[in-house]
């Protein structure tokens, strides 16, 4: 058996706001999360600096979704960049080792968004009601792209920054 270790490397990356939308009240996370879970895969998580840079400390080689969560409720993860490649959907793949670049997440402040009222079997108001907005068959690994609400008193709902696409209510 031979064993080859070699260093695991950071990598940098920036969050852009489109329009220099107000993104106060918002403190982005990036996370990787792998897309074959095991023992050993993850590319942690960590928090935005201010000025929209953030560094994923010891990546280690492995097929990974790029997510982002903390934004204001009318934010939303327009794109993701990996160097030149678009990885918004499809990841990075890092099997054969992370390879130099830079990730550059841009947030539009032109989310999409529902409201909506649920009633019980008898036409009355449900409220405490968890009301889920699930994408498309296809995109369901992207954990981004999931809202979760809950009906106030009156059983209505209001759900922000959704990314365009097709969904499930």
């Amino acid at each position: 058996l031979q064993l080859s270790i070699s260093p695991t490397p950071d990598i940098t990356g920036r969050v852009l706001v489109e329009n220099n939308a107000d993104t106060t009240g918002s403190v982005f996370n990036v996370y990787l999360q792998s897309k074959y879970p095991g023992p050993f895969g993850g590319g942690g998580t960590v928090q935005v600096n201010a000025d929209g840079t953030f560094t994923l400390k010891r990546v280690l080689p492995d097929s990974y979704l790029v997510n982002v969560n903390g934004a204001r409720e009318n934010l939303f993860v327009k794109s993701i960049r990996f160097g030149d490649n678009d990885v918004t959907e499809t990841g990075v793949d890092f099997m054969q080792g992370v390879t130099a670049g830079e990730f550059t997440v841009l947030v539009s402040p032109a989310g999409g968004q529902i409201d909506g009222a649920v009633q019980n079997d008898k036409s009355e108001p449900a409220a405490g009601v968890t009301v889920v907005l699930i994408p498309a068959l296809d995109k369901r690994e992207i954990d981004r792209l999931y809202k979760i609400a809950r009906t106030d008193q009156t059983g209505k709902f209001t759900i922000k920054g959704i990314v365009p696409g097709e969904y499930k209510l």
